[in-house]
């Protein structure tokens, strides 16, 4: 297979519209849900998290709770679903590599000046660290016409 006839596609989520359209764009791209593998990357609790100090949340708690967020924001049953823990761009590119995926396709926030050098780009990243061609799309094509 080739980027052009992708087997699998992984497409990384925030919850945000920009994160949406990625994954319609995906889904129309391959065709198919099924080859379709959507993951969202958490931070990592800290032991001064307020959830872990009170012993209210765990890593098991916050992966089912997002698993749950992602099916009923994402209307296609059989996509894959993945949560992991850590720097987002490590942690796409390495999951890029284990699912042995054709294509990553992400969205792009657009942002630029400061928020972005404060914010840091995970897309930027993600074209640094992956081994896996990467379709980083354009935020206002994204979203124009969209109403979240």
């Amino acid at each position: 297979m080739t980027w052009r006839d992708p087997r699998i596609v992984l497409v990384p989520v925030d919850f945000s519209a920009a994160a949406k359209a990625a994954v319609r764009e995906a889904v129309a791209f391959t065709g198919d849900a099924r080859r379709v593998h959507v993951t969202h990357i958490l931070q990592p609790m800290t032991p001064n998290t307020p959830g872990v100090i009170w012993g209210d949340v765990d890593e098991a708690t916050r992966r089912k709770n997002v698993v749950e967020a992602l099916h009923k924001d994402l209307p296609y049953e059989d996509m894959q679903l993945h949560v992991r823990f850590g720097d987002p761009g490590r942690e796409i590119a390495e999951l890029a590599d284990e699912l042995d995926v054709d294509l990553v396709i992400m969205p792009s926030h657009g942002r630029s000046g400061l928020p972005r050098l404060l914010l840091g780009s995970v897309a930027e990243r993600v074209l640094r660290l992956s081994h896996r061609p990467v379709l980083v799309l354009r935020h206002h094509a994204l979203t124009e016409g969209e109403q979240d």
